[in-house]
């Protein structure tokens, strides 16, 4: 028996009432299309304009998640994007307008954007080294639209037309080849056309005042990260995949990532390119089921570091809601406890660090998780729905060794979700549907029984949540509904959206 549970508003619900205390009836819009009009200041259609348009997709589209989508306007103005989304970003620009970024978390059929006279911003691109001009440095405005660039011209001049002369501060990215990228910021002033330029931990060489103003980036040559990945006994790992990772600070508070990624070779070499040599960086190298490797590296232009990786641990368990019954679709969370600190660096490294110090994986339909490629070192086990952390256990694996875990079962104070699921004869059949769980953002998701019943566990009763209802492999959504973590739910679907 599930335990007994009040809402909010203080009514109680039985967690094995009848089925029916949230029903949705194929609550969805006509059509998973969403058209984006183009069009100027008046209202006129815009045509052949360019948009930049970034989906997060449901977990139950198998291989996709997010989507970054390019395209021109047609010749009514309308450019389509196809499918079930459940977050979209989009941007549109032409000749020297723009639309500001438009941010949905909701599903709509149809989206204007509003094109607005821009400015634009001049500067000069240069070696920080030499001081001399770089040709053909790439510069866009990353927060705005980052497929809008343009190169530098022989001298190193460049003038980028669209800037939004209108909104939040903008990030300018500059890279060119045999150089590690950089960000800087402008800020436009709608009224006067004055910009502001700045940069992190020192002052950008502005050149000129308001509407004339030009600003120098300078570019680092990149720093190179190169050696060898082996085995127990010292034969070359084929494959080992080699990660590099640092941070360059912003502001105060924020940090840019500075990532390289790559594979070793048949002979198990490396080499990282594209790394700023001003800051430090994190090393990780992992070849499962052999144990990863973490390493610190200062600030330099190069570094040559080799790895002998040794055998690795596993930690496997199993998840269960207060009942017993499997919590199938809940994060499982490994964290490292004793990972080394970021070492020194330049001026603007930042010791923020997300790489080799956790990684997580879903608890299956039986509730069962394992872990792989681990190292001798402290870890930390998080049973997790969202953000909120159920239940935490410290694991110290020897090299090597298997770990079966006791069963880890959920505090009785957590919900339990019930429903079921039908759908007219005409549809397939509902097992190996999916029910994805959401607050503001996806917290999971769960695979429909042959009897069409799910359970979602893990949950609380702070707010409802809102259920969705997905075809097999796909992303066409059946049904919805939101519901509190105490009801039972039952989902009808008369046909598939289109």
């Amino acid at each position: 028996m599930f335990a007994t549970h009040p809402t909010i508003d203080g009514q109680r619900r039985s967690g094995e009432a009848s089925l029916g205390g949230a029903e949705a009836r194929s609550a969805l819009p006509h059509s998973t299309r969403t058209l984006i009009r183009v069009v100027d200041g008046a209202g006129a259609a815009v045509p052949d304009a360019a948009l930049e348009v970034w989906c997060e997709r449901p977990a139950a589209l198998a291989g996709v998640r997010e989507e970054y989508i390019h395209g021109r306007s047609a010749a009514n103005g309308e450019f389509a994007v196809e499918g079930v989304w459940n977050s979209l970003s989009a941007v549109a620009w032409h000749a020297s307008s723009t639309a500001p970024l438009t941010e949905l978390t909701s599903h709509v059929n149809a989206l204007e954007l509003v094109l607005r006279p821009a400015q634009c911003v001049r500067g000069v691109v240069r070696d920080a080294i030499s001081g001399e001009p770089l040709a053909g440095a790439e510069i866009c405005i990353w927060t705005h639209a980052r497929s809008d660039i343009v190169s530098s011209a022989a001298d190193g001049t460049f003038a980028h037309p669209r800037v939004p002369a209108i909104g939040r501060r903008q990030q300018v990215r500059t890279s060119a080849d045999g150089y590690a990228s950089r960000i800087s910021f402008v800020e436009c002033d709608a009224l006067d056309g004055t910009r502001t330029w700045s940069a992190p931990h020192e002052p950008a060489r502005i050149h000129g005042s308001g509407a004339d103003a030009r600003v120098e980036i300078s570019l680092w040559p990149e720093a190179r990260l190169h050696g060898r990945v082996v085995g127990p006994g010292g034969e070359p790992i084929v494959g080992a995949r080699v990660r590099a990772e640092g941070y360059a600070a912003l502001l105060s508070d924020a940090a840019k990532p500075c990532t390289a990624e790559t594979r070793t070779d048949e002979r198990g070499r490396y080499d990282l390119h594209g790394l700023r040599p001003d800051i430090a960086h994190a090393l990780f190298v992992d070849a499962p089921p052999l144990a990863a490797q973490l390493v610190e590296l200062p600030s330099g232009a190069e570094h040559e570091t080799d790895f002998q990786l040794e055998p690795g641990a596993t930690i496997q368990g199993v998840v269960l809601d207060p009942s017993g019954a499997p919590a199938e679709g809940i994060t499982v969370l490994l964290r490292r406890m004793d990972a080394p600190k970021a070492a020194s660096g330049g001026g603007e490294s930042a010791s923020t660090r997300i790489l080799g110090r956790a990684s997580s994986t879903t608890a299956d339909v039986a509730g069962a998780f394992a872990f792989e490629g681990l190292g001798s070192h402290r870890y930390q086990l998080r049973v997790m729905r969202g953000p909120q952390v159920l239940l935490r256990r410290d694991v110290v694996p020897q090299p090597g060794e298997a770990i079966a875990l006791p069963p880890l079962t959920l505090d009785i104070d957590s919900f339990t979700l019930l429903g079921a699921v039908e759908a007219d004869s005409a549809l397939a059949p509902v097992e190996g549907t999916r029910i994805e769980v959401r607050r503001e953002h996806t917290l999971g998701s769960v695979l429909v029984a042959g009897d069409g019943t799910f359970r979602i566990a893990g949950l609380d009763a702070k707010e409802p949540y809102e259920l969705r209802w997905f075809a097999a492999d796909s992303e066409h959504m059946l049904a919805r509904t939101t519901a509190w973590a105490s009801e039972t739910v039952r989902l009808h679907a008369s046909h598939r959206a289109r």
